[in-house]
């Protein structure tokens, strides 16, 4: 063959290619290429990827096909998935101009406003997800990029997924929204204010609506039943949202989590709620609702999560025995009247249970509980892996059942403020998952002894303030510090460790076995609250007549020093007496005693120091000792007798003579006083006998 021949014919293939390829290069029409420019030329194109993935960048020389993030389909952009390109600025109203688009995704980037009104006109547009525009590793209100509102009109035809979430979106919702295939609707944690037009509450399709964490307030719409295919409705932290649920939920047949947690919606619920059969988690809590709890609740039999805390409901709890999918339970401060229920021990599924604050009355049920291990083979009552449990602030009475040890998972139970009694840790100590244990302002007693002795080796958080235990706290002598009995180091101590012992009955021998742990200067600030205690002894009340007396006592065991170098060394007590709250001068003993007497009068207590515990004050039960003054009797024929110089009062635990002036001569602490010392003459003598005080007056004659 001719070889200038196949020169010419390779020549000719080189430019039929060529012209093949530049025509492959405007495979799309030119106003969607500029657009694609657009937006890589307004959002910082030469920057995209930043540091880490600089290749992201596009080379506006190559073929549109190169270009990352950007599929064509029958010669026009199909999809643009450009999340995490590190796009940096606003969106180009040229956008609108890719026609065929059915996904755009800018998510993830620092886009900034305003946004254009084309790109919200898009009529094959299927996905649109905007979310997150922040800048690089924060998320903080402050450092969001897209601070603008929404365009006057959404038409999206064809668009299933709207995603616009944690932003700095902001200003009112336009009520001009055509999306009838819409499903996802994620708008949270934006900045929304206004109320929320109707038009959001008539997508047809609709599965998902995410207004949660905005700023939205005024009533919402009260027509919710134009939603049939609704699973998510969350309106939760729009603070000053109000409104009501109404009965028109009912045809949200296929509703699975309802959210309306923190705020201002409220009303009675409506007895509709109990046909969404299919809901999972109804969560109310923090908001404005009252009113009795309709029985249909009891029909929501798939319902994992009820929340209904902090609100205004009253009245009788339903009976819920039939919620066996429930893992918790929220009804803490509420207006209830009602005893403990028992269909709690049906429930045992549940994982938490707070009902603190919300009317709760009568005894703890056994039936709660499983049957512990210890104690035989479980008879299907009781739940099985409870692990926090707070009912406190309540009236509830009576004992920890022993049937309680049997919720050998729970790490988390709350019983303070209530009027609960007997010796808890015969049976929490059986509870050796227990992290956090609140029982204080109770009337519980008994020691605690074996708490910190390897027996709740999780315990992290310990509050028995303001009961009446007593007792040993160790039960045998420690020297690691007193972090070391919590099992966390010394500098962790305080921070995710703390007990409090204060407002009890322990005395100063309780803490021998602590060693001088007490003695650390910074052990509160620790964690470690171990004062004031209850007083000690018995308050009393006690009247004295002149000449009567009265010994107080309060002497207390002294503590022992266990250390190696001190062993047997006793840790002495130090008392200080005081008389309506001063101190006596000199009253420095374990004891007192007190005369009959105007200036004896008043409220005594002994205040108790030692070197153990050097923050720690007891201080007695408080005497009130009040002083009765005898009024004179004439005494009886017989009653004194004269025997020589002595005067006699034979029943007399005190004499006193005085001359007619009203001046005493003598006197004597026994039944006679001596005369021998007085001139002749006119003499009054005064008998004080049990209390009572007898005058007589008499003549003494000196021989």
């Amino acid at each position: 063959m001719n070889k200038n021949y196949c020169l010419k014919a390779l020549t000719v293939l080189i430019i039929t290619l060529s012209a093949t390829l530049s025509g492959w290069a405007q495979s799309i029409p030119a106003s969607e290429k500029q657009a694609l420019v657009d937006l890589y030329n307004s959002t910082k194109g030469t920057s995209w990827g930043g540091t880490v993935a600089p290749s992201k960048s596009w080379d506006l020389n190559a073929d549109v096909s190169t270009w990352r993030g950007v599929t064509i389909k029958d010669g026009h952009v199909d999809q643009l998935k450009l999340d995490g390109f590190f796009l940096d600025g606003p969106i180009p109203a040229s956008i609108g101009n890719l026609t065929e688009l059915t996904w755009l995704d800018l998510s993830s980037n620092r886009i900034t406003g305003p946004l254009p009104q084309e790109m919200f006109l898009m009529k094959k547009l299927q996905v649109l997800r905007l979310e997150s525009q922040v800048l690089p590793q924060t998320a903080s209100e402050g450092k969001r990029t897209l601070l603008t509102e929404l365009p006057a009109k959404i038409d999206l035809p064809e668009l299933t997924m709207f995603l616009l979430n944690n932003n700095g979106l902001q200003g009112a919702l336009p009520s001009d929204v055509n999306m009838p295939k819409v499903q996802w609707v994620l708008l949270h944690d934006c900045r929304f204010t206004g109320s929320i037009p109707q038009a959001w509450f008539n997508l047809p399709k609709v599965q998902y609506l995410y207004l949660h964490n905005n700023q939205f307030d005024g009533k919402v719409s009260e027509v919710w039943g134009n939603m049939p295919e609704l699973k998510d409705l969350f309106l939760n932290g729009n603070k000053q949202l109000e409104g009501s649920i109404p009965a028109s939920i009912a045809q949200c047949k296929n509703l699975l989590q309802l959210n309306l947690q923190n705020t201002r919606m409220g009303g009675t619920l409506p007895e509709e709620i109990g046909e969404l059969s299919a809901l999972k988690a109804l969560v109310l809590s923090n908001a404005n609702f009252s009113g009795t709890l309709p029985k249909s609740l009891e029909n929501l039999t798939n319902l994992t999560l009820l929340g209904l805390g902090n609100n205004h409901f009253s009245g009788k709890l339903p009976n819920l025995s039939k919620l066996t999918e429930l893992a918790t339970l929220e009804l803490s401060v509420n207006d209830f009247e009602d005893t403990f229920p028992a269909w709690l021990g049906d429930l045992r599924k549940l994982r938490q249970v707070y009902m603190a604050k919300c009317g709760l009355s009568g005894q703890l049920l056994p039936e709660l509980a499983p049957v512990s291990p210890d104690d035989g083979e479980d008879d299907g009552k009781g739940i099985k892996s409870l692990l926090e449990l707070d009912l406190s602030l309540n009236n509830l009475s009576g004992e920890i059942p022993a049937r309680w040890s049997g919720l050998r998972d729970l790490t988390v139970l709350i019983l303070e403020g209530n009027q609960l009694t007997g010796e808890p840790f015969k049976v929490l100590l059986k509870l050796d998952k227990i992290s956090n244990l609140l029982l204080s302002d109770n009337n519980f007693s008994g020691t605690i002894t074996g708490t910190f002795d390897g027996r709740m080796p999780h315990i992290a958080q310990i509050n028995l303030a303001n009961n009446h235990f007593s007792g040993a706290i160790l039960s045998t002598y420690q020297t690691i510090p007193f972090s070391g009995i919590f099992g966390v180091d010394e500098e962790d101590f305080g921070k995710r460790s703390n007990l409090n012992l204060s407002g009890n009955n322990f005395l100063f021998i309780d803490f021998e076995n602590i060693g001088d742990n007490l003695s650390q200067p910074d052990i509160v600030q620790k964690g470690f609250l171990f004062y004031p205690q209850r007083p000690f002894g018995q308050e009393s009340e006690h009247v004295l007549k002149e000449g009567q007396t009265l010994t107080l006592d309060a002497t207390l065991a002294q503590p022992k020093n266990l250390s190696a170098l001190e062993d047997g060394v006793i840790f002495k007590n130090t008392y200080n007496w005081y008389l309506n709250d001063k101190p006596i001068a000199g009253a420095v003993k374990p004891t007192l005693e007190i005369s009959g007497a105007q200036a004896t009068a008043g409220v005594y207590h002994c205040k108790v120091t030692n070197d153990i515990a050097p923050k720690l004050v007891l201080q007695s039960a408080p005497v009130t000792v009040k002083y009765e003054a005898s009024v004179a009797q004439p005494a009886p024929q017989g009653f004194f007798y004269q025997d020589g110089s002595l005067l006699v009062c034979p029943s007399a635990q005190q004499l006193v003579v005085f001359d007619l002036n009203g001046v005493p001569v003598a006197a004597a602490s026994a039944s006679q006083v001596e005369l021998s010392a007085l001139p002749q003459g006119h003499y009054l003598a005064v008998a004080w006998v049990n209390g009572d005080k007898w005058v007589h007056k008499f003549n003494y004659n000196a021989r």
